[in-house]
This record gives C-alpha cells, structure tokens and sequence, in this order.
C-alpha cells in the first residue's frame, strides 16, 4: 500500500480489493473524484456521484428492483440476439482481418443496457468496425472524468456551454447530445403516463423510468423528492448507458486477453464448455452457463487480478 496524495491511497495487493469493497463499514466515497468528476452539462449528478453511503442507497432504491436477477433474466433473449450479431458480423467482415475487440464487446454492451434500461437501441453491434459514434463517445466521456477531475475549473466551464458552442469546441459529444435527446423523450412519455401504469411492474415493454416514479410514490421509500425530476431521470440514464456499457465492455476485453496469450487458461475453458455444451448449434441457457465454475471465475476475477 503506498499514499498517492490526501484522501487517496494506492493497493498492489489485489486481495485488497475484496477486504475494502466487502467490508461491513460503509464509508462516504471520495467527494474531491465523485462530487466533482463529470457531470453531465445542464444536468444535476447522477447516482455515481453521490459520496454519501446513506443518500446513494436511498436513490438507489428506486431502480434497483429493475435490475434484479428475476427481471434481467426476462431479457435473455435480448442478450442473445445481440451476442448472435456480434458473431455473424464477425464471420461475415472480420475472417481475414483484425478486428477491434474491445470496441466490439463495448458495442455489444452498449446495445444490450440500452435495449434493457431504456427499450431503444442504436445497434451499435451492426455498425462497421464497431466503431459506432455513441460507442467512440461513451470512451471518450470516460477518458474525460480524469481531465474534469483535476481541472475543475474546465469543468465547470463546460457545464455552462451552450449547446451550439459545444457542439463547435467538442463535436465528439455529437452522439451523446443525441442520445440525450431520445432519453428526455422517454423520460416525458413516462412522466406524462407513468400513474397509468402502477399495477404493471411485470410489463416487459416499459422502461426504467416507469419503475423509478412507481417507487417514489411510496412512501417512505425516498425523503428527498429532487431525484424525482426530469432531469435527474435524465442524468440517470445517461450514466446507465456509461457503467451498463464501460463495465462489461472492459471485462470482457481483459478476459479475452487472458484467452488469447494463456493457453492453459483457453484450453480449461474450452475443456469446460465442450462438456456442458456439446451441441454449439443449440442454445446455451443463462442458468446454466451461470453454473459453469471456470468460465464464471475467469469473467469475474480476471479483471484486475490474477487468475491461476
């Protein structure tokens, strides 16, 4: 362990890594990365920004019921045609030539939270090369929390920027203003309709913003009634498409790395998958991939540790 500055601290030890994000303590995050990393211009914080452990529960309670395990499993289907895109247009574009693999599984990612949360997509898997703008500005956005954390003062200039200027300065975020603009029209068809819909929490067609009003009107449930507006909603779902994309994006781009270099880690895996699966043109079944010991320790602990 070695101290990096004030309030930050750097581990070598990757079993570290489970001691602090398992401990019963619930410490306030860092407010210097979170309250001041990006923000969404003209938006109020999202979820990701929110330091205190107490406040993050709370607001996380309105949705978390939208991605329990019972709910995503419904969306299978959605999954899988995603991942049966990702294969055909590997087949069909990328025989003989390289592909960008990271780009690809963050395409897929990008497609798959935004169909679940939001029931729109822009099928970013079909596109050539994977290197859809939405795609390209999510890396960028990410890449751009680090610059707005340390220059705070060019943050909150960007904030402040009117739409045409910042389109002229940073036409990259070309794409997510875009995106922004479906998401605030989802966002007013559910605010204008949403008390139509309370007794219908099983519907598969309604997004997440009909679950996120439902709960607020219970009470109890949220104290502070200002992560209900219209543009919270919206800076949700912004963030939504960043970490439902960027996560599963990045673990599977470092699990394939392992994949391609480790051929005693590639020959387990398939050694595995060939006796649960021994039929490739059938459908394997989330569950029961679920229960496959290698191939989830290999996604799950590969990502920044070491896998044996």
């Amino acid at each position: 362990m070695s101290s990096a500055f004030v309030l930050q601290l750097h581990f070598t030890e990757p079993a570290a890594y489970a001691e602090i994000y398992n401990s019963p303590h619930r410490m306030r995050k860092e407010p210097d990365f979170y309250e001041n990393g990006l923000v969404f211009a003209g938006l109020p914080s999202n979820i990701f920004h929110v330091s205190n452990p107490r406040a993050h529960s709370a607001i996380k309670s309105l949705f978390s019921s939208y991605f329990t395990k019972k709910t995503v499993l419904k969306l299978e289907a959605v999954v899988q045609e995603r991942v049966d895109k990702l294969i055909s247009q590997l087949l069909k574009n990328h025989k003989t030539s390289p592909v960008d693999m990271n780009h690809a599984y963050h395409s897929v990612s990008l497609d798959v939270i935004s169909l679940y949360a939001l029931r729109t997509s822009v099928d970013a898997t079909s596109f050539p090369s994977f290197k859809h703008p939405a795609v390209v500005s999510v890396e960028e956005t990410i890449g751009a929390i680090w610059v707005m954390r340390h220059f705070q003062r060019l943050r909150r200039i960007s904030i402040m920027l009117p739409r045409w200027l910042t389109l002229y300065l940073m036409p990259a975020v070309k794409p997510q203003l875009q995106i922004r603009d479906e998401i605030e029209r989802l966002v007013d068809i559910a605010m204008a309709d949403s008390e139509n819909h309370d007794g219908e929490a099983d519907r598969d067609d309604l997004n997440v913003f009909y679950t996120i009003l439902r709960n607020a009107r219970v009470d109890g449930r949220l104290k502070n009634s200002s992560w209900v507006t219209r543009d919270q909603m919206i800076a949700e779902a912004m963030g939504f498409r960043v970490a439902g994309s960027d996560t599963i994006g990045n673990t599977c781009t470092v699990a394939t790395w392992y994949l391609i270099r480790d051929d005693d880690i590639r020959g387990k895996l398939v050694k595995e998958l060939t006796t649960a699966w021994p039929d490739k043109e059938k459908t394997m079944p989330l569950e029961l991939l679920e229960k496959l010991p290698y191939l989830v320790r290999l996604f799950i602990t590969v990502h920044g540790t070491k896998l044996i």
